[in-house]
Parts: structure tokens; C-alpha cells; sequence
């Protein structure tokens, strides 16, 4: 059950409850051995650990981007246009977990810089193409959120990270 206490959520607010209990072997004792420790699982700390590094991620991201000229948003949109050449304004949405609305203003301002192409599809659709300043610049962003990401993910391990992706990788393809 909840236990009550300071949450991030506020004081005084009842924590989530606990939803297993695992024991951990720990490898890394300098005196050599191992150690066994038992560590509960909360799910409201997984969803505010996810966010807060998922905020990390796309500041370190947006801050190696902006010498570009680019952000986390656009670099993201550049990738579905290459991946899908001529997909609609809302498959590119769709895609980059954007509201047509969001991802329209964004597109625009590619447009306007000669990134990106329109043309018209099949009946109102739009259809949309990297130009080859777009095709530049995306591969320019690719090479430094690879530097970010390598410095992001720093801490961790090689073992580490290999878990995380496949962890990830899990939780992304959920049901």
C-alpha cells in the first residue's frame, strides 16, 4: 500500500503504490564479491524519472542543435520528410508525435528557410520533400545529437546502455 509523505507532487501526498519488490546483485563492491539489495518499484517515481530525463535529453539535444539553426522539433521533422518523402502534413504529425496545428508552424518556417518543399497531392493533401539544403542541414543534426547523446549518456555503462535501449525498445513497442 501508498505510504504518505513529500511526494515532488507536493507535501503530504500519498505516494504510489509500491508495485514489486526485486533483489539486485551488484557487482561493482571494490572489495571484490557482490552485495544483494532489495529495491521496491514505485510507478509514480518511473514516470517522473522518465520525464525528467526525457527533459535532459531534449535540453542537451536543443542546445547542440541551435548552433544549426535547429531544434530538437525540427531536426525530428527533417528525419520524417527524409524517412517518407511526399508524406502528408498529418502522417509528418503523426510522426513526430506533433498536432497538425504545431507540426503546420513548424513546416512553415522550413518552408521559408528552403528546407523543405510543398507540393500539392491528391486532393487536399500536401505533399512534402527535403530540399538538398534540407538534406545538408539533416545531416549536420545527425552528427551532433549523436555527440550530445554519447556525452547524455555518459554515466552509464557500455552493458548499460545496450539494457536501456533494449528497455526502451520494450516499452515502445507496449501494447
Amino acid at each position: 500500500m501508498g505510504k504518505k509523505g513529500i511526494s515532488a507532487f507536493g507535501s503530504g501526498m500519498r505516494t504510489a503504490p509500491v508495485v514489486s519488490s526485486v533483489a539486485v546483485r551488484n557487482d561493482r563492491r571494490p572489495t571484490g564479491g557482490y552485495s544483494v539489495r532489495v529495491l521496491e518499484v514505485n510507478v509514480r517515481d518511473i514516470a517522473l524519472l522518465l520525464r525528467g530525463a526525457q527533459l535532459r535529453k531534449a535540453a542537451a539535444c536543443d542546445a547542440a542543435l541551435s548552433p544549426l539553426g535547429a531544434n530538437l522539433s525540427q531536426w525530428g521533422v527533417l528525419r520524417a520528410v527524409a524517412a517518407v518523402p511526399d508524406a502528408s502534413a498529418h502522417s509528418l504529425a503523426v510522426q513526430t508525435s506533433q498536432s497538425d496545428q504545431s507540426l503546420g508552424g513548424v513546416v512553415a518556417g522550413m518552408v521559408s528557410r528552403g528546407l523543405i518543399e510543398r507540393r500539392q497531392g491528391p486532393g487536399r493533401a500536401i505533399k512534402h520533400r527535403l530540399t538538398p539544403q534540407g538534406s545538408e542541414l539533416l545531416d549536420r543534426c545527425e552528427k551532433v545529437v549523436v555527440e550530445a547523446m554519447v556525452e547524455y549518456l555518459e554515466p552509464l555503462t557500455d552493458t548499460e546502455r545496450v539494457l536501456l535501449q533494449d528497455l526502451l525498445r520494450r516499452l515502445a513497442r507496449a501494447d
